[in-house]
């Protein structure tokens, strides 16, 4: 089974930090317009068991981080959240590590290998990731993070075996970014030591729970209950719980330097309240230490500004009321961080709404969506955050249906009552009935003081700013989204293998399953146009608001041109079926054919390959269409490193096309050949094997069919390579290996090796 994304809620961005008591978790995301989702079968998934060695690099940039509110500061723990596990298989238990760097890198192309750059921040054997729950690695050694830098994190994983294991993790997509990942997979050495580039193929990532130890978590005043209402008159100096001084909780360790000041009331920006350090009025910067990382308050000792009060007190007996804003900071050697919270003093006459409870949105977390024919409620949570009693107030509802914005729906109620200082009530209004027709609705709710003047009116509707949007949907939509793979960028070559991909998403109101699809793949040049795949298959389970990539069964694109792919829902429980089908086109190449040149003699020819290891991924990657000659221009060639456990040349497993007809030949190329030994290969290798030959399921070229299909035959070795100095004996092999290795091959004939010819050649 080729690794594919298992399921992804699309959602506009998910944010957000949970305390614990040790540091703030903020998840992090693929930022604004990313989507949020499980995915399994991928090598993007961290604790996945496929491979002896499962290694990844993923790209988190500072933007997505900032988007989730994490401050910079010293990062000591990472997360990730698992699902379910495959076949309820917990994976066998690895060892697990992770390093992490700063970086201005905006994507990833291939393994950063400079591990000295890096930091090793965990390091345990025998690690088990928990199933339905966030996995979090804390950190021997923390990393500090200055809050503007993008990240790299390699995750990677180690033992000596493997099953085919994936649990489902949690992930994201990072629009903007091609590639925000790369790994290396293989058997055999631990690759977390022995480090190959690698490739980037992926367009997602897990999302990251970051556990970060600094910054501001915690202020007096601020917008949250009980600390967003103050009351004008009082005096705050900490007299009692209800009258806290102004004061600031954060996590610290080491030096850090904190600013408070209050301005309003807005949009004023004048300062009412400064804080000081050692009732130097002069001295705005607080300077603090502190032995160990941990939370800890700072309450203001003295202030100054027309709000000020002894001992840092906030003395409002004259302030006059409105909207006002704390602005603090937090600072640390190569970190900034500004917390920005708005606060009430309160009014004599104040009605805010402070919450639309129904409908519920179709935002994310929750996406929620209403099927059709069913009455929706309709109701709002309204706070008296004025000094005086409200006895009376209008409220009214609105629905506008989308996207002509035609107003089908108007409710207002009366209500009276006692509505004391700080008190909420819920107000429900008439039941909306006319949800017949699917599409997105936009509410609107407002309230209006009948008893006196609303002193502050801005905050009397909900929405604020931008729309509040709930959705009605049918019972059974399944969309066709999107032709995961091949897309028009993809390169792809004739004979050679690949899974088609689709994605197909849930717009419907509750889960479903077996959903009938199809892929059909379309030759469109050279004519004539025909259909030369099709392929029916179901998606086992589809959540509500999800989408999902599917995999089909393998196609072999049987010669180079254009072709289309295109997918379909064809399940007739489908209710809307105008966007049951996603198309996209792809071009693919041919295989190697012909007469081509290694060296540097013919450099920039396009039947040119520079050196022999270009020559043997090209032939891995492209396969072979016909016979195929590749002729040596050069004097002296340099194959392999010494320092691995590789061949210099690996030749093993299957070569797309290779057969009786399409034979691969290497040999001097036309004055060499007229020169005993006028060609020098030197192969360069730690195991001791020169040229490799035969079946394997662990090929070291990373192009190898076998890795896409993971199909026993495609480990089979394909026979048909002849390697000719011709009569003069031009080509002469040389090996370098290690002094203390015994094995010495030049070539090595494995098992399974079958028409092969080493002729005329000085060893």
């Amino acid at each position: 089974m080729t690794p594919a994304r298992l399921l992804t809620v699309l959602v506009a961005m998910v944010f957000g930090s949970v305390l614990a008591s040790a540091q703030t978790y903020y998840d992090v995301a693929g930022g604004p317009g990313s989507s949020q989702g499980w995915y399994q079968f991928d090598y993007v998934n961290p604790y996945h068991d496929y491979w002896w060695t499962g290694r990844s690099q993923y790209l988190v940039r500072a933007s997505e981080m900032q988007a989730a509110g994490m401050p910079g500061g010293q990062i000591v723990a990472l997360g990730v959240q698992v699902g379910s596990y495959y076949a309820g298989i917990a994976p066998p238990p690895r060892r697990y590590r992770i390093w992490i760097k700063q970086t201005t890198a905006n994507a990833i192309t291939s393994l950063d290998n400079d591990r000295s750059s890096f930091t090793l921040v965990y390091d345990v054997d025998n690690f088990v990731p928990q199933a339905n729950a966030w996995n979090i690695h804390t950190f021997s050694v923390p990393f500090l993070w200055d809050g503007q830098s993008n990240l790299l994190i390699e995750i990677c994983n180690y033992r000596t075996g493997w099953t085919y294991n994936f649990p489902q993790y949690w992930g994201t997509t990072v629009p903007g970014v091609y590639y925000p990942h790369a790994y290396f997979v293989s058997d055999g050495a631990d690759y977390c030591v022995t480090l190959y580039t690698g490739s980037a193929f992926y367009t997602w990532r897990p999302v990251f729970r970051f556990g970060v130890l600094s910054g501001i978590i915690e202020s007096f005043p601020e917008d949250v209950d009980p600390r967003k209402i103050l009351r004008a008159g009082e005096i705050y100096g900490g007299q009692d719980a209800q009258h806290p001084k102004p004061y600031l909780t954060y996590r610290a360790t080491g030096s850090i330097a904190l600013t408070y000041k209050i301005v309003g009331p807005l949009p004023s920006q004048n300062a009412v309240y400064i804080a000081t350090e050692g009732g130097n009025p002069n001295d705005t910067i607080i300077n603090l230490s502190y032995p160990s990382s941990g939370t800890y308050t700072y309450t203001m000792t003295s202030a100054k500004g027309p709000y000020a009060g002894s001992g840092g007190a906030l003395d409002l007996t004259n302030a006059v009321g409105g909207s006002y804003r704390l602005i603090a900071s937090y600072s640390m050697p190569g970190y900034t961080q500004e917390w920005i919270k708005d606060f009430v003093v309160a009014f004599p006459n104040d009605l805010a709404i402070t919450e639309i409870v129904d409908p519920q949105s179709n935002a994310p977390p929750r996406r929620t969506k209403y099927p059709m024919g069913i009455s929706i409620p309709v109701s709002a949570r309204f706070q008296n955050v004025g000094l005086n009693t409200i006895t009376a107030f209008r409220a009214v509802a609105q629905i506008w249906r989308l996207p002509d914005n035609t107003r089908i729906y108007t409710d207002t109620v009366n209500w009276t009552g006692t509505l004391p200082s700080t008190e909420k009530v819920t107000i429900s209004f008439a039941r909306f009935t006319q949800t017949t027709q699917p599409g997105l609705y936009r509410l609107q709710v407002c309230g209006t003081l009948l008893n006196v003047s609303d002193d502050q009116p801005g905050n009397n509707c909900l929405p604020v700013a931008g729309d509040y949007i709930f959705e009605i949907a049918y019972d059974f939509e399944v969309e066709a989204t999107r032709v995961v793979y091949p897309s028009s960028t993809t390169t792809l070559y004739a004979g050679r293998p690949f899974r088609p991909v689709g994605a197909f998403t849930n717009n419907g109101i509750g889960d479903v399953t077996n959903v009938q699809v199809r892929m059909v793949i379309t030759r469109l040049s050279p004519p004539p146009t025909q259909d030369v795949y099709v392929a029916d298959t179901v998606v086992p389970d589809l959540p509500i608001g999800s989408t999902i990539p599917i995999n089909f069964r393998y196609f072999v694109p049987p010669q180079e041109g254009t072709y289309q792919a295109c997918i379909y829902v064809t399940d007739s429980r489908d209710q809307l079926t105008t966007n049951n089908v996603a198309c996209t086109q792809f071009s693919v190449l041919g295989p190697l054919s012909g007469t081509y040149t290694i060296g540097t003699l013919f450099a920039g020819n396009p039947r040119n390959f520079t050196t022999i290891q270009d020559a043997i991924d090209a032939l891995y990657q492209r396969g072979v269409g016909g016979p195929v000659v590749f002729e040596f221009t050069d004097a002296y060639y340099e194959v392999g490193d010494v320092n691995s456990g590789q061949p210099a040349i690996d030749l093993s497993s299957r070569i797309v096309g290779i057969s009786p007809q399409n034979t691969v030949t290497f040999r001097p190329y036309g004055q060499r050949a007229l020169q005993r030994g006028s060609v020098t290969i030197r192969l360069k290798s730690g195991s001791g094997i020169g040229i490799f030959m035969g079946q394997s399921t662990t090929p070291s070229n990373l192009n190898a069919v076998y890795y896409v299909t993971r199909d026993p035959k495609d480990a089979n070795f394909a026979g048909y390579i002849t390697f000719d100095g011709g009569q003069q004996k031009s080509l002469r092999f040389e090996l370098e290996a290690p002094v203390g290795q015994a094995r010495r091959a030049v070539f090595y004939l494995g098992r399974g090796v079958h028409h092969v010819g080493v002729k005329n050649c000085l060893i």
